[in-house]
């Protein structure tokens, strides 16, 4: 790729997209943004003459058929990954792609399929991991904090389920609820920040508490991995509680950590001590998470190098949430081959 802009096109006009993706696309002088494509026309003209986005489709088919997108970021109901990513792969077009990859395992096999077969880049979208905090965690994590053997993760929301109307509220367009939704961020941060280690086995549970919704509104997985690790995932959209929170706790034979805020401890001269550094936990992390995020893509695209999410990342992370719903429909701990 030549020193050109990337010119991106973003198929989805959802909150992630307004929030997000076009903030983050615009600010970068490397890229441009130059198509938008949503169903719903009237979102579509409004954003668009918003931020000045010169095309406007509601075919994505029209759209990664344009010779002048390079790059597309797909931000649509998982139902519409596969198609989606299977037309701009045919189109030679790079990708960008909301997590999670696919409702299934078996889905999201077929994505890498696909994937792998065109010579486009492809990146799953997972912002945590450009988290400035999160980055730091992840240096001490790697060597500050000794043998690590436990580490506990959750997402609460309050009342923070979908509509009525929402393809989140169904199996068949959305293949799970707050575990697949939310519990993705999770598992994702986790993995990464315990080195990817494998995962063999998963104990889970799911709890329907909304009779009008088809996907479960909490769920809790204990997962046992590789070097004796244990790790806790807990997620949901209908707390009674009074405010939304997120938390991921990490526990080291040298010390201990946690974010929301980041707080880092260890053993020294016999005390237990405060180690944590100085680090912006502005508001503006998220901002600047998909800002580092549409870089990291940018940058990979032009220089030709693989991202740091990869489509076979999502795989294993969908095999995972398969065997944490398996476990939760017959009862019992499933092994992860």
């Amino acid at each position: 790729m030549n020193e050109s802009k990337i010119r991106i096109g973003i198929i989805g006009a959802g909150a992630v997209t307004q929030m997000g993706h076009i903030p983050a696309f615009k600010s970068l002088n490397k890229a441009e943004l130059v198509a938008l494509c949503d169903e719903d026309e009237e979102k579509l003209w409004l954003l668009s003459k918003k931020h000045k986005i010169s095309k406007a489709y509601r075919d994505y088919e029209k759209m990664v058929a344009d010779r002048e997108i390079d790059a597309v970021v797909i931000a649509t109901p998982n139902y519409l990954h596969l198609p989606m990513i299977e037309a701009a792969c045919s189109a030679n077009k790079h990708i960008l792609c909301e997590k999670p990859l696919a409702r299934t395992a078996e889905e999201a096999s077929q994505i890498c399929d696909i994937v792998n077969r065109a010579k486009v880049k492809f990146m799953l979208g997972l912002n945590n991991r450009f988290r400035p905090d999160v980055q730091i965690l992840k240096k001490f994590i790697d060597g500050e904090l000794g043998k690590i053997f436990y580490a506990k993760t959750g997402w609460l929301q309050r009342e923070g389920f979908p509509e009525e109307s929402s393809w989140k509220n169904l199996l068949t367009s959305s293949g799970g609820g707050a575990l697949l939704n939310l519990g993705i961020h999770l598992l994702d941060e986790a993995l990464w920040l315990l080195g990817c280690r494998k995962v063999k086995s998963a104990i889970g549970s799911a709890h329907f508490l909304t009779k009008k919704r088809e996907v479960e509104d909490s769920a809790i997985a204990l997962l046992h991995m590789e070097d004796d690790i244990t790790l806790t995932i807990e997620v949901s959209w209908t707390l009674l509680f009074d405010k939304d929170f997120t938390y991921f706790n990490v526990f080291g034979n040298n010390g201990s950590a946690l974010l929301n805020p980041l707080k880092i401890y260890k053993r020294m001269h016999g005390e237990i001590m405060n180690v944590t550094p100085r680090v912006d936990a502005s508001k503006n992390a998220f901002k600047l998470s998909f800002h580092l995020q549409a870089e990291h893509f940018v940058e990979s695209v032009r220089k030709g190098k693989d991202p740091i999410f990869r489509a076979e990342e999502g795989f294993e992370m969908a095999r995972i949430i398969d065997a944490i719903y398996k476990s939760a429909r017959k009862k019992k701990e499933i092994k992860i081959d």
